[in-house]
């Protein structure tokens, strides 16, 4: 059975996410660009390219970065729409803006993804270097993916995780995680708002820094350590707070300096949620939101969402977020 379709009925220009919660994204374009991925052509080109031609033309696509879409005209001839991208690209290779794309794409997938699970605590995790160069991703990236893969399927372990370079050299990783069957061990430390790093508890009442910030121990932050990670040290806070806020500044870690260290911006186990539903539909331009246009593209968009943030959960995240970016070691006070 052959499917035809004009590129009208396939072609949209607006973009709507939804999300489990009823919350939503709209990106909306000043061109027909976004396409429904469930739609597929199976059409028979009998008019305006033999078969031969067409397989030839689309591996050539393909392999050079040339987007190209097939319909039929009104005349019934297939037709073979192909956008030449290629010097395009160049340009954006050397200003770097390919890296931009990249990072942006991954920082959506990040914010997809903690939005659509449940999670427990952010955890931090270092390699010692006793029996690895923990500065060398080969070497790291074999104890940790063993150490992944046995935890989903023994601990019940779900994950996204985001690999960097400490400023020391070595590599850590940050996480957020869920409620598995982990060992977590109270540290006998606390985070402390206006500290770098975790304070001892007989440190805070000898400061009387709970009289300082007008709250009890109880309130402030425990910081545990993960028993079952045996590569380095450890340290996992829960989190708390709208899950907007939490997806939102879990992205921070995604920046224009960041690198793909085990070839990936970031990590996630295959048993969470992954995909976000999407509408696709078209829509004009609102008067009362602004219109932006990436450099040396050709297009305008709109964007619109239904999330908000609360400043002092904000607040509290990044503060949370802050001290896990920067500190990759067991030094307390």
């Amino acid at each position: 059975m052959s499917l035809k379709m004009s590129s009208k009925e396939v072609k949209c220009n607006t973009k709507i996410k939804e999300y489990r919660d009823g919350s939503y994204t709209i990106t909306r374009s000043d061109r027909h660009i976004f396409k429904d991925p469930a739609f597929e052509y199976h059409c028979k080109h009998e008019h305006s390219i033999d078969e031969r031609s067409r397989q030839e033309q689309l591996k050539t696509a393909r392999e050079n970065y040339i987007c190209y879409f097939e319909y039929e005209d009104e005349n019934g001839n297939i037709m073979l729409d192909m956008l030449d991208t290629r010097k395009f690209k160049d340009k954006q290779s050397q200003s770097g803006e390919v890296r931009s794309d990249s990072v942006q794409r991954a920082k959506q997938s990040i914010f997809d993804i903690v939005y659509q699970n449940d999670w427990k605590y952010f955890l931090t995790i270092t390699f010692n270097g006793d029996n690895l160069d923990r500065t060398n991703p080969k070497e790291v990236i074999k104890p940790l993916k063993k150490w992944l893969e046995n935890a989903v399927s023994r601990k019940g372990l779900k994950y996204i995780l985001v690999p960097e370079y400490h400023k020391k050299g070595g590599i850590h990783c940050h996480a957020l995680i869920n409620d598995c069957d982990f060992k977590f061990v109270d540290s006998g430390t606390r985070l402390v708002k206006g500290h770098d790093k975790p304070l001892k508890i007989d440190t805070i009442k000898r400061l009387h820094i709970c009289d300082k910030l007008g709250c009890d121990i109880s309130d402030l932050p425990v910081v545990y350590n993960v028993s079952d990670w045996r590569y380095g040290f450890s340290t996992a806070i829960q989190t708390y707070g709208q899950m907007s806020n939490l997806a939102f500044y879990v992205t921070k870690y995604i920046t224009k300096d960041v690198k793909k260290i085990f070839g990936k911006f970031f990590w996630s186990s295959k048993n969470i949620v992954r995909k976000t539903k999407e509408i696709f539909c078209n829509s004009d331009f609102k008067d009362d939101l602004p219109i932006v246009s990436p450099p040396r593209a050709n297009v305008c968009y709109q964007y619109e969402s239904s999330f908000t943030f609360s400043s002092q959960v904000e607040k509290n995240c990044n503060d949370i977020l802050q001290y896990l970016k920067e500190n990759g070691n067991d030094d307390v006070l």
